[in-house]
C-alpha cells in the first residue's frame, strides 16, 4: 500500500500541477506570467517523491530485518 501511495501521490499532484503550465499560456502580461511560471517551478514534488522512496527503502529494510530477528531469536528459545 505504501508504495502505491508514494507512486499515485505524484501522479495525481502532476495531473493538478500541469494546470499552472495551461494557465501560463493565457496571460500576456510578462510580469503575471512569471508568477505561474515561478509557482510552476517551486511546486515540485520530486524531492518528496525521493524522500518517500528512500523511507519506503528503509522501511521494508527493517521489516526483514526484524522478521529474521525474531526468526532467530524464536529458534533459539525453541532450542532450550
Amino acid at each position: 500500500m505504501l508504495v502505491m501511495f508514494v507512486l499515485k501521490i505524484g501522479d495525481d499532484y502532476n495531473e493538478q500541477r500541469d494546470h499552472f503550465q495551461q494557465k501560463e499560456n493565457c496571460i500576456k502580461d510578462p510580469k503575471w506570467r512569471k508568477v505561474i511560471t515561478d509557482l510552476y517551478s517551486f511546486s515540485s514534488l520530486d524531492k518528496f517523491k525521493s524522500v518517500a522512496y528512500v523511507f519506503l527503502i528503509l522501511f521494508c529494510f527493517v521489516l526483514v530485518l526484524g522478521g529474521a530477528l525474531l526468526g532467530w531469536s524464536l529458534s533459539k528459545l525453541g532450542k532450550r
